[in-house]
C-alpha cells in the first residue's frame, strides 16, 4: 500500500505541533513545574463552576444619562430659540427636566419647537410644557424604557469585548433585574482590575478649547473641566471647552498602547469620518487648543501646529504600562454610554469544585478504557490502530483548546467525552466496508491475497471518506448553531464537540490510514484480514 512520505511528515509534525501546546496543561495538572517561556500556550483555565472566579452585579446609571441626554440637546434648543428671534434668559436642568427660562412662546413656536426636538430621538418621546415664564422640556416614560433596553444591549456588548476580547473565556454577562448586570468571571481572581474596567466609561472626546478672552461670552455650549496635570503636586485648573465635540470614541477604529520618546501613550486610528472631520477641523483651526477629554477630565490640552490628515493621533499623560494598555483596550471595544455603579462583588470558589474535575476526569478515563477493550476485542490490529489515533485525539483537542486559550466549563467536559466516543465511528464505516468486500472476495476467489487487502483498504476509504464528511459536516452545524445562540454553559459544549469533531477526523482517518500503510510494507498484509 503506497503512501507519501512527504504527507506522513506532514501528518507527524501536526500532531506533535498539537502535542506541543497541550504539554502545559499536561504537566500544570500533575503539578510539575516547567518554564513558560519555552511554550506558547497557557494551561486551559477552569471555568467558574469547576475553578472559581469573580460575580460583579453592576447598575447602570440611567438618571445620569438622561441628564447627559438633555443637555446634549440644548445647544439645538439655543439654535432654534435664535432663528426665531425668541428672547429668553437662561437655560437649566433640575431634577431630569430641561428649564427654558424666561421664554414665552405661542403655540406655533411651541409646534416647532417640539418638531426639532423630536428630529433627534423618537416620536412621542420628548414633552414640552409652558409655565408662566418658563419653557420645560422633558422625556417620556416610553423614551426611558426604550433608552434603558437599548442601553443594557449595548453596555453588555462592551463589557464583553473589554473582559475577553478573544472572545473564548466563556464569561458570562446577562441582564440582572431591570437595570442591572450580572457579570462571572471563571479563573480570575484580581477583582480591582475587573473593577477598573467596569468603573471607567473610556468616553474619548475631542473638544475645542475656549481662548480666554471668549470666556467673558460665557454661554451653555461652553463647559469648564479640570485639567489633568503629569505633577500631582500641581494645583488642580479647570479649563473652559465648547460642550460639542470634534470628534468622539466611536470614530476610534484602533488603539494601542507603546513608548514614545521614554514615555507610555495611546496611539488611537479614527475611521474615514473621523479622519475627514478631525483633518477638516485642523486644517481650519491652526493655532488653536485642542483637549483630549477622557470621562470629563482633559488628559492634555496641545496646540494644532499644522493640519492632521492621517486620521490618527496619540494620547499621553503619564501612563504606566498597564493603565495604557487598560485604556487602550477600552477604546478599542467602546466607550460605555453610561457609567456603572458596583452593588455587589465578590470572588466565589468553585460552585460544583475539585470532585466535579475529579469525577470529570475519571469519566474520561473509564470512555476511554471502555471504547479501547471494545476495539481490540472486535477489530484486533485495527483495534490497535484506532486506540492509537483515539489518544492522539484527545492531545489534539487539549492543544486546539490550549492555543485557543479558551475556558473549560463542565459541558466541556462532557463534549469532549462525547466526541471521544464518536471518533471511532469514521473508523468504524472503513473498517466494516474492508470486511464486507473481503467477504465478497473469499465467496468468489476462495483466498484471499496481500493484493486484495491493500485494493480493499484504498477502495474502502475512498467510498466511505465522503460518508464520513457527511455525517460530520451536519453535527458541526448544529454545534454551531448552539454556539451562536446559546447561553455561555452551551457554547463551551459547542466549542468542545466542533474541536473534537475536526480532529477525530483527521486521526481516525489519517491515523489508522498510514499505520496501516506502513504494516503492509512491513509484509505483514495478511495479519490486517478481521
Amino acid at each position: 500500500m503506497n503512501y507519501s512520505k512527504g504527507l506522513l511528515i506532514l501528518y507527524c509534525f501536526i500532531c506533535f505541533f498539537f502535542a506541543y501546546c497541550a504539554t502545559p496543561t499536561f504537566l500544570n495538572a500533575k503539578g510539575i513545574e516547567y518554564n513558560r517561556q519555552h511554550f506558547i500556550t497557557t494551561p486551559i483555565t477552569m471555568g467558574l463552576d469547576l475553578k472559581g472566579g469573580i460575580s460583579i452585579i453592576t447598575e447602570l446609571d440611567i438618571k445620569s444619562y438622561i441628564k447627559a441626554t438633555l443637555e446634549s440637546k440644548s445647544p439645538d434648543i439655543e439654535s432654534f430659540l435664535h432663528k426665531s428671534n425668541i428672547r429668553y434668559s437662561g437655560i437649566d436642568i433640575r431634577d431630569n427636566i430641561l428649564q427654558i427660562a424666561g421664554a414665552k412662546l405661542n403655540n406655533k413656536e411651541l409646534e416647532e419647537l417640539i418638531s426639532a426636538l423630536e428630529k433627534t430621538t423618537c416620536s412621542q418621546c420628548v414633552a414640552v410644557t409652558k409655565e408662566e415664564n418658563n419653557i420645560n422640556v422633558a422625556l417620556t416614560e416610553k423614551h426611558d424604557q426604550i433608552i434603558t433596553t437599548s442601553l443594557i444591549e449595548r453596555v453588555i456588548e462592551i463589557i464583553k469585548k473589554r473582559v475577553d476580547e478573544s472572545g473564548t473565556k466563556e464569561i458570562e454577562v446577562i441582564k440582572f433585574q431591570e437595570n442591572k448586570i450580572l457579570l462571572n468571571i471563571p479563573g480570575i481572581y484580581d477583582i480591582q482590575s475587573i473593577k477598573r474596567l467596569l468603573g471607567t466609561t473610556a468616553k474619548l472626546e475631542l473638544k475645542e478649547i475656549v481662548l480666554p478672552d471668549k470666556q467673558k461670552a460665557y454661554s451653555t455650549s461652553m463647559e469648564a473641566l479640570p485639567l489633568l496635570h503629569t505633577n500631582p503636586e500641581q494645583k488642580s485648573q479647570k479649563l473652559y471647552v465648547y460642550k460639542r465635540s470634534i470628534i468622539d470614541g466611536s470614530m476610534i477604529v484602533d488603539a494601542r498602547a507603546l513608548n514614545h520618546i521614554g514615555e507610555y501613550v495611546v496611539s488611537f486610528s479614527l475611521n474615514a469620518e473621523g479622519a475627514k472631520k478631525f483633518g477638516t477641523y485642523t486644517s481650519k483651526n491652526v493655532g488653536k487648543y485642542l483637549g483630549i477629554i477622557i470621562d470629563n477630565k482633559i488628559i492634555s490640552a496641545p496646540s494644532i501646529r499644522e493640519p492632521i490628515r492621517g486620521g490618527s493621533g496619540i494620547i499621553s499623560g503619564s501612563f504606566s504600562l498597564e493603565s495604557a494598555s487598560e485604556l487602550a483596550s477600552m477604546l478599542r471595544s467602546g466607550s460605555l454610554p453610561v457609567a456603572l455603579t458596583i452593588v455587589e462583588e465578590k470572588v466565589i470558589g468553585p460552585t460544583l469544585g475539585e470532585s466535579s474535575v475529579h469525577s470529570g476526569s475519571i469519566a474520561t478515563v473509564i470512555a476511554l478504557l471502555c471504547i479501547i477493550t471494545f476495539m481490540l476485542i472486535f477489530y484486533r490490529i485495527w483495534g490497535v490502530f484506532t486506540n492509537i489515533s483515539l489518544l492522539l485525539n484527545l492531545i489534539i483537542i487539549i492543544g486546539i483548546v490550549s492555543l485557543m486559550n479558551a475556558t473549560l466549563t463542565l459541558p466541556g467536559i462532557a463534549g469532549i467525552v462525547l466526541t471521544l466516543g464518536m471518533a471511532v465511528d469514521a473508523n468504524i464505516l472503513i473498517f466494516e466496508k474492508i470486511k464486507e468486500e473481503l467477504r465478497h472476495i473469499r465467496i468468489e476467489e476462495g483466498n484471499i491475497s496481500k493484493k486484495h487487502i491493500i485494493a480493499t483498504m484504498k477502495k474502502s476509504y475512498s467510498q466511505v471518506m465522503r460518508t464520513i464528511l457527511d455525517a460530520n459536516i451536519t453535527t458541526i452545524i448544529a454545534a454551531l448553531a448552539l454556539y451562536i445562540f446559546g447561553m455561555s454553559a452551551l457554547r463551551g459544549f459547542a466549542v468542545t464537540i466542533i474541536v473534537g469533531i475536526l480532529s477525530s477526523v483527521f486521526t481516525a482517518v489519517g491515523t489508522t490510514y498510514f499505520c496501516a500503510a506502513i504494516w503492509c510494507s512491513n509484509f505483514k498484509a495478511k495479519k490486517l484480514e478481521m
